[in-house]
This record gives structure tokens, C-alpha cells and sequence, in this order.
């Protein structure tokens, strides 16, 4: 893994040759259309992808291909592990995609991502040290009554909120659909993913991004549709 996280999107090459972009369009589709040319400012890049209403695909992959290895490294220092940077890597800029308004320029865009790199580093470390293995949640520790009276209620809640997940899968295209439940929720490595589909390693991450960005957009949707209870 320790090849793959420190490499640059390139796309797939099996793919495009089949008329097809890496996010599984068709390759005349307008928002997959080639990535703008490196000629072009980190700035200008994000002026323009703000300007398509943040639907251009093209640029946001362009941002991702130049400036991954930036995130990557940081995610690295603080994990020292190739996958976990991997994995946090791919969150960075699952933020990245949501915060993009708030980059006012003070900063240069590779300052800014790093910056949101490390913040996110730290959240998840101390996430990971709320959750201790092998020890009992409170809910367990409340006992058998409490827990079922609690799980009634949860599962109201829980019920809504597979309700609104299941629709929003539906509303993907059934490309990006079973992607995101082959390696998101099957948990299959990007490696066999990647040789079933006949592309690269870096092909599939960019479709999972841009799978995983599709569903938060339909999740968002929905959720405000979603009436009061």
C-alpha cells in the first residue's frame, strides 16, 4: 500500500479506452470531460470549480491528482501507516469538497489542504482513543431493561435513518451504487476492485470520491425533504 498512497492520480487507461471516464460516464458526458491543464492555478482551479456549481468533476479529480501526495504525507506523519493514511487521505478531501467556499486565497490552496490534513489527522486519533476495545458501553453497563428500553426508541431512529441511506444509494447510477457497496460496505480492497473493473488502483479511488461525494449530495437532498417527526 505503501507504492499506491504516495502516488498521483493518473485514471484508467483500460477504461477510457472502452469510451469510458474513470468515474464510470460516458466519456462524451460534460462533467467528466479531460482535466484542465496544469498550466492553470491551484486558485484559478477552485474559482472554476465553484463557478460550475461544484458539479465538474474534471476539476475537483485535477485538485485531487496535484495535491494528494501534500495530503497524503501529512496523514502519514501522524499515523506512520500507509493505509491509514490512505484512508484518512480520502476523508481529507471529502472535506475538502464540502469546504471549498470557505478558501479565501490568504493562503495557498496546498497550505490550506494541509492544514485540514493535520485537523483531521487529530480528530481521528482522538476518536480512536475514546474508543477503547474490549471495554462495556455504558448502555451495557445500565443492564438488560435499560438497554431494551433504550434500543426502542434507537430504533425508530435507526429505521429513518437506513430509510433515507437506502434512498440515496438509489438515486446514484448503478455504477457508482455498487461500487460504494463493494469497498465501502463489502470492505473488498481497492486492488481486487480494481482488477475486476480492468483499471488502475488509482482509477477506483477517484470513482469511490466522486461515488462517495455523489451519495453525501443525494443524503443531503433527502435529508431536507425529510419531514419532521
Amino acid at each position: 500500500m505503501t507504492s499506491s498512497g504516495d502516488r498521483c492520480l493518473t485514471g484508467g487507461e483500460t477504461s477510457k479506452a472502452r469510451g469510458v471516464s474513470d468515474s464510470g460516464a460516458p466519456a462524451g458526458d460534460p462533467r467528466h470531460r479531460e482535466a484542465p491543464s496544469s498550466e492553470v492555478s491551484d486558485e484559478q482551479l477552485v474559482e472554476q470549480f465553484l463557478a460550475s456549481g461544484r458539479r465538474d468533476d474534471a476539476i475537483f479529480a485535477e485538485i485531487f491528482r496535484r495535491r494528494r501526495r501534500d495530503v497524503w504525507r501529512v496523514c502519514w506523519r501522524f499515523f506512520r501507516n500507509s493505509q491509514d493514511a490512505e484512508d484518512v487521505t480520502q476523508e481529507v478531501f471529502f472535506t475538502v469538497y464540502r469546504k471549498l467556499p470557505q478558501f479565501a486565497g490568504g493562503a495557498s490552496l496546498r497550505t490550506w489542504l494541509q492544514r485540514i490534513a493535520a485537523n483531521t489527522c487529530r480528530n481521528e486519533l482522538r476518536n480512536r482513543s475514546r474508543r477503547p476495545q474490549g471495554k462495556a458501553t455504558a448502555l451495557e453497563d445500565a443492564g438488560p431493561i435499560a438497554a431494551l428500553a433504550e434500543s426502542a426508541e434507537d430504533r425508530v431512529m435507526r429505521r429513518q435513518r437506513e430509510t433515507i441511506l437506502a434512498r440515496a444509494l438509489a438515486a446514484l447510477s448503478p455504477a457508482e451504487s455498487d461500487l460504494l457497496r463493494q469497498v465501502e460496505f463489502a470492505q473488498r480492497p481497492y486492488a481486487d476492485v480494481a482488477a475486476e473493473l480492468g483499471v488502475s488502483v488509482s482509477a477506483v479511488k477517484m470513482r469511490v470520491l466522486r461515488a462517495r461525494l455523489a451519495l453525501a449530495e443525494s443524503h443531503r437532498r433527502l435529508q431536507t425533504k425529510e419531514p419532521e417527526s
